[in-house]
Formats: structure tokens, C-alpha cells, sequence
């Protein structure tokens, strides 16, 4: 869920089905389905061209249907990796932080955040503002092992958008905001007291100016 331009939060049902993998013939054999309730959280910056991905394993979500015997002794040994990154159209997109495996026991006691950051390049933006798009995830699998995840698991998909319009607000020269709110931008009647010394209040003759413009009968 997109709260307002700079962060989301949701809670996702993680379904992973399991495969034990033959090290020689690369035939998979089911054996059991894991499952756990994963949070996360995205903050953008009204200052930088980043924004910041967190997640963690709900402490006490996970649950094993592996058959009574490997649900005690096998599929809480099984590691799982987390990574939040860019997808999509990644031109402008690079990802930092290292993956994190820890096995399914742990995930499940630690309730620890994790957080990976997804910067936008403004050398690839487009126009004077250096406008640039892209989108961020966060994955989970288990592709290495004995023990492999049927697939890698995409959440948290998120559109972001970036500029570098610093003459909008000196004290936001760039930033990033999430494709799924609607911009505004709020304007006051009242003059601003450091524009006025300068003998240029703008945003205050603009505010000004918008609501003359729709007081006006038709």
C-alpha cells in the first residue's frame, strides 16, 4: 500500500515449494511447501535520487508442509536468500546491498529489518530535469543446494519516478516519488519572509495569481 509519495508499507504471504535437485542429472523431486508472512516498507528521499527498501520475516509466520518427518529434521535447514533490487527497465537503475541467506529456522526468530537502496542515475534523465523511471522489487528464492525453490519470488514491485529540479525548492534539489501518486504542489497567499528581503516573493505572488485566476465568474 502507496501511503503518500515517499512511502509504502505492505505485508505479503510468502508460498515457497520446494525441490530436492539431483547434483548429476538436474532432476527435481517435490518435497514440501514453506510458507511465512513477509513486511515491507520503501522510503523515498526528497533530497537525493534513492530510495530505500526494507524487509524482514514476520517473527513466528513461518509454517512447513513437508510431511511430519522433514518438517522437524529438513525444512527449517533450508537457507533463504532476500534482495531488494531494481526491475524492469534498469538503464537508469543500480541497486546496492548484498543479499541476505539466513535458513528458514532463523528467519523465522530474528524479526530483524534488512534494507538494500535503489539509486537513480541522472546522467541517463531525460530533459532539464534529468527525469528518469524505473522500478524496485525485493526477491527471495533458493537456487543453490540440495534443497531449491520452484522459482524466485518478485514482491513489492514499486514505480518510482526521479528528478533533479532544483529550481522548484532549494532545499529540495532532487528526489524520488512513487508512480502511483498524483503530484501537487501547495502555493500560499502569504508572502515568504526570505523572498520579500530579496525583494522577489514569487511563490507568494504565484499563490496569489492561482486564486485570483479561479475566483473569476464565468
Amino acid at each position: 500500500m502507496v501511503i503518500d509519495r515517499f512511502t509504502s508499507c505492505s505485508r505479503v504471504k510468502l508460498i515457497a515449494k520446494y525441490y530436492k535437485v539431483d547434483a548429476r542429472t538436474g532432476t527435481r523431486e517435490y518435497m514440501g511447501t514453506t510458507t511465512g508472512i513477509v513486511q515491507l516498507f520503501n522510503q523515498q528521499y526528497n533530497n537525493e535520487r534513492s530510495n530505500r527498501m526494507f524487509a524482514k520475516m514476520q517473527k513466528g509466520s513461518v509454517s512447513y508442509d513437508w510431511g511430519w518427518w522433514d518438517n522437524f529434521w529438513t525444512a527449517s535447514g533450508v537457507d533463504l536468500t532476500m534482495i531488494g533490487n531494481c526491475w524492469g527497465d534498469t538503464t537508469s537503475c543500480s541497486a546496492t546491498g548484498s543479499p541476505i541467506t539466513l535458513d528458514w529456522q532463523n528467519w523465522n526468530s530474528i524479526g530483524s529489518w534488512f534494507y538494500w537502496n535503489a539509486n537513480s542515475d541522472e546522467t541517463k534523465g531525460i530533459g532539464r530535469d534529468k527525469i528518469a523511471a524505473h522500478g524496485t522489487h525485493v526477491e527471495l528464492y533458493t537456487d543453490s543446494g540440495v534443497y531449491q525453490s520452484e522459482s524466485r519470488a518478485s514482491i513489492s514491485r514499486r514505480l518510482v519516478r526521479c528528478d533533479s529540479a532544483s529550481y522548484i525548492y532549494a532545499d529540495w534539489p532532487k528526489g524520488c516519488v512513487f508512480l502511483e501518486t498524483i503530484p501537487r504542489m501547495m502555493y500560499s497567499r502569504a508572502a515568504d519572509p526570505r523572498a520579500v528581503a530579496k525583494s522577489h516573493d514569487l511563490v507568494g505572488a504565484l499563490g496569489r495569481s492561482c486564486l485570483d485566476a479561479m475566483s473569476v465568474a464565468p
